[in-house]
């Protein structure tokens, strides 16, 4: 006797939906049932799960147990900077150098525009207007910094 193929299980086809609105919809199902299974797999097995999902339009979706993610992905991260086979360390330490660098170098930069601002903040007479020193001290300012516009008087 033939078996009834609608009452067994079908194998779905996987295929990107065309629709923004489809895919949405598909993708805030299926990010529950994940992160109902993630929460199952904890409290089963005692496992520290963490898991991070980037939407379709690009929002992230974090979830932890049987902590919160971030001190799941600590730990995570902890333990990889302290593995011997990888040299994540170097990498991270060299990136928070250009990172204060670059801070710096902005700070710098804000400081000085601070600067102008008071000294400008600061005169109360002149034959100048307020505009026109404002204008001149920020070009000045650009000048300072590299830039390629001139002071003019």
């Amino acid at each position: 006797m033939a078996k009834n193929k609608s009452l067994s299980r079908q194998k779905a086809e996987i295929k990107a939906l065309e629709s923004m609105v489809e895919c949405l919809t598909a993708f805030a199902k299926t990010k529950a049932i994940i992160f109902k299974k993630t929460h199952e797999l904890s409290i089963t097995t005692g496992a520290e799960v963490g898991l991070l999902i980037f939407s379709p339009s690009g929002k992230p979706y974090t979830y932890g147990s049987p902590h919160h993610f971030d001190t799941i992905a600590d730990k995570f991260l902890k333990w990889k900077l302290n593995d011997g086979k990888n040299n994540y360390s170097n990498i991270v330490e060299s990136n928070r150098n250009k990172e204060y660098e670059l801070l710096m170098v902005q700070k710098e930069k804000l400081e000085k525009l601070l600067d102008i601002i008071q000294e400008i903040q600061n005169r109360s007479t002149g034959p100048y207007s307020v505009e026109s020193c404002m204008m001149n001290d920020l070009n000045v300012a650009v000048d300072a910094d590299g830039g390629e516009t001139s002071a003019s008087n």
